[in-house]
């Protein structure tokens, strides 16, 4: 424990590009180069922790739950073929006995991998001693909702969209056990831990113009000027199974009174947006539209 301690210290010192050192890496059995993945653990505390930070590395994007809270608020910046690592203090996140660690994962290198995830969870427990697990074949995964290919372009199906994924109670025949990685790959590491570098939304953007189509069947959404970012829309009692087209995104509806579309980890150049769909799609099943622009920033990081 004691040196697994050390190999943190010694990362949380970075800030910069090195190589991989003392990442364990998990994947989901079936992997690919598009499919996203969820992954989770639960860890028993028989005294409240007192401190604690996750330290989480990647290949692909990734969300960071901590019992159903989303830690990372940001979208991070990223090149291909490189891993990302970031550390989060955690300890605002946690419960006095069971901590659910949740990660929503979407491919992002080039090339195929099955460098996942790598996670270390450690701090200080309720008793002053010092503790640290590494994710590993004890870990739960299973398909998300969506997959992302060929840069900008991402789909989501709403109809498989698990609302209680996250949560302890949710372990159905679709989750699977993690595997260790077999890429021996090295690749670059950006360690985002000191000054974190993410992409954020800078402002919300409304439509100045807007023009149907005679048949109803399309729209196009002028937002004024050009910008960097997604489209979010609001879609009311649409068709469960109904294909939604917003660019290069697309969405299949599943069927209740109102939800929402939007990218999740892509972004691509915005201004004016058609939005197409199925045999079943009409315009009236928007409800709401709105631009997110998004800009990348740099803080100073929050790890203590």
């Amino acid at each position: 424990m004691r040196n697994s301690l050390i190999i943190i210290l010694l990362l949380i010192t970075l800030n910069t590009f090195g190589q991989e050192f003392g990442m364990h890496w998990i994947s989901y059995p079936e992997h690919d180069d598009s499919t996203e993945v969820c992954f989770k653990k639960a860890y028993l505390s028989l005294k409240p922790n007192k401190q604690a930070f996750i330290n989480i590395a990647s290949t692909g994007n990734t969300q960071l739950y901590v019992n159903e809270r989303l830690v990372s608020k940001e979208m991070i910046v990223r090149e291909n073929n490189e891993i990302l690592q970031t550390t989060y203090n955690v300890t605002r996140y946690l419960k006095p006995d069971t901590n659910i660690i949740a990660v929503y994962y979407a491919p992002a290198c080039k090339k195929p991998t099955d460098k996942q995830l790598s996670l270390s969870y450690y701090g200080i427990s309720g008793f002053g001693t010092k503790f640290y697990f590494q994710a590993n074949g004890s870990w739960y995964c299973k398909k998300g909702e969506g997959y992302v290919a060929r840069g900008t372009e991402e789909f989501m199906d709403g109809r498989i969209r698990d609302m209680h994924w996250k949560d302890l109670e949710t372990y159905g025949p679709a989750w699977k056990q993690a595997i260790a990685s077999s890429d021996q790959t090295p690749y670059p590491v950006k360690a985002n831990l000191h000054y974190r570098t993410f992409d954020r939304i800078a402002e919300f953007l409304s439509p100045v113009e807007t023009v149907k189509n005679e048949a109803g069947d399309s729209i196009t959404y002028d937002f004024g000027r050009s910008f960097n970012g997604q489209i979010r829309l609001t879609i009311r009692n649409a068709k469960r199974g109904e294909v939604i087209n917003i660019g290069s995104f697309k969405y299949v509806c599943n069927g209740s009174t109102d939800e929402q579309a939007c990218r999740r980890f892509t972004t691509s150049e915005q201004r004016k947006i058609t939005i197409t769909g199925d045999a079943n799609f009409k315009v009236k099943h928007i409800n709401a539209i709105e631009g997110l622009e998004i800009k990348p920033t740099t803080q100073k990081s929050y790890l203590f």
